[in-house]
């Protein structure tokens, strides 16, 4: 069984091709019992993502990949109300940081999102492709 994890949306401009309802009508042809949505930056297509995902019986995981100070860029998949919590929040530091679209964030500064009753890591699913890159190193605590 495959399910997309690193799929965008329309709403990462440049990259994504498909509103988020369009994903879902794919998954739905595929077969697939859930799909992710990963906006850059951002959780834009995420309520439309997650509306037609139910209308079609498919889970809708949500997430954002994060624009790392090094250009890089990291995938969180939320798991939980905790974990979306946590990606709300890293994304507003990361919006506030900068002008707009020049944001940028630290791994140092999601440290602060894994001190809650459970390791962020237990909310937030980082990952990646590659087994290089910043997730690949153990977490920063």
């Amino acid at each position: 069984m495959f399910i997309e994890l690193h799929a965008q949306s329309a709403f990462t401009f440049l990259e994504g091709a498909e509103l988020p309802e369009m994903l879902v009508e794919e998954a739905v042809r595929l077969d697939m019992p859930a799909i992710a949505l990963v906006d850059r930056d951002g959780v834009y297509g995420a309520p439309r993502l997650y509306r037609a995902a139910v209308r079609a019986g498919v889970k809708a995981i949500v997430g954002s990949e994060l624009t790392l100070d090094d250009g890089s860029r990291l995938p969180l998949l939320v798991e939980d109300s905790e974990g979306y919590r946590n990606l709300s929040r890293a994304l507003t530091r990361l919006k506030m940081s900068a002008p707009k679209g020049e944001g940028r964030i630290t791994l140092d500064d999601l440290a602060p999102y894994a001190t809650a009753s459970r390791p962020a890591r237990d909310h937030l699913r980082p990952f990646e492709l590659f087994r290089r890159g910043p997730a690949a190193s153990p977490a920063r605590s």
